[in-house]
Order: structure tokens, then sequence, then C-alpha cells
């Protein structure tokens, strides 16, 4: 066992806070992987789930509070969603299955927030839903089916262009960002604090 595979271990015995998928963490499993967490984490007592990707800086004191202004929010999807998304049919998100043109509503994945009783449906039906190209896609494409709340918000931040309505203090995840970058956004959040 590697170093880092120890660490990791150590890390979900003390905290219980990572989940280990038998998956072969490719892109095109990042779907298949998102449905296992799911299915492993429904039992828990969690009342909302964040899912994020590792490129991202977020600011967590805005996403707690976010949670705590909504926390009687039931059945309920937090992002900012990209709507009417045309299918690519070539290159790295090339979509070969879903046969419209168009994506259901899904949310930018630099964030989003899931309540409890969804995490539980993904968790029941997991086995049932087809892993797409994408898991973002993929989360639109299986939400479509049961249509939640969806609760706007651009700070949810989609791409590398901010917008320029959004205070960078007040946004809840900027995205695509090296580890050096994010470091730096860190440090302007405690300057400022």
């Amino acid at each position: 066992m590697s170093n880092q595979d120890v660490q990791l271990s150590n890390e979900s015995e003390t905290f219980n806070d990572i989940i280990f998928v038998d998956l072969i963490d490719v892109y095109r499993n990042l779907s298949k992987k998102l449905l296992r967490f799911f299915h492993s984490s429904h039992k828990s007592n969690i009342t909302h789930l964040l899912k994020t990707d590792d490129d991202c800086y977020l600011n967590v004191e805005q996403i707690v509070r976010l949670i705590i202004e909504n926390i009687d929010s039931k059945f309920s999807w937090f992002g900012n969603f990209r709507k009417q998304w045309p299918i690519n049919y070539y290159g790295k998100w090339m979509e070969n299955v879903w046969t419209s043109p168009l994506y259901p509503w899904f949310a930018c994945g630099s964030g989003y927030i899931l309540t409890n009783d969804l995490i539980k449906w993904l968790a029941m039906n997991y086995d049932q839903l087809y892993g797409y190209q994408g898991e973002d896609v993929s989360m639109g494409i299986w939400m479509a089916a049961i249509n939640p709340n969806k609760i706007e918000d651009n700070r949810w931040i989609c791409g590398t262009e901010i917008a320029t309505n959004v205070d960078l203090k007040q946004a809840l995840s900027v995205p695509q960002l090296d580890p050096e970058m994010i470091h730096q956004i860190h440090q302007l959040f405690i300057i400022n604090s």
C-alpha cells in the first residue's frame, strides 16, 4: 500500500469522511463513481450533500450560510444551471447515447448541493440509472425524471469568466484553478476577513 493510500485510510478511519469506490478512475466513469458514492452515503444522517470538482475554490462560510437559510428545503437542487446545452458529438465530452440534441438542465460542476431526499432517490435507483458521458450532464438527465425544485444561484461560478455581478467574496465556488491559484484565493479571503 502506498503512503498516500495509508494516509487516506487513516483519514477515513479517524474522521469517517472518505468513501472508497471500487472503480477505475477515468473520466468516462465519473457518473458511475457518483452513483456509487450516493449509494454508499445515503444511510448517513446528512441533510445536504455538496458535489464539487477538485479544481475549485469553495467559500465554505457562504455555502454553510446558504444551507442554513434553506435548511427546511425539501426535494431541492441548488446550483448554477446550464440550460438548452447542446450535445457534443465530438471530442472529450462526446455523447453517443443521449439522443436529444439538447441536455436537460444540469448544474455546472464547480458545485451544487442536493437535499437528503434527492440523495436517497439516487441511492435507491443507482443500479437502474445509466452513466452518461459526464457526471454533471448525467445528474441533469437523472433529475429530469423527478423534476426537483431547482434553486438557481449564479454565485456557483461555472467558467473562467467571473460574472460582473458576482463579488468574489460572495461566490460559492470558483472553478478551473490550479493549486497555486486556489491558495492565492484562500489568502485573499483570509486577508479580507
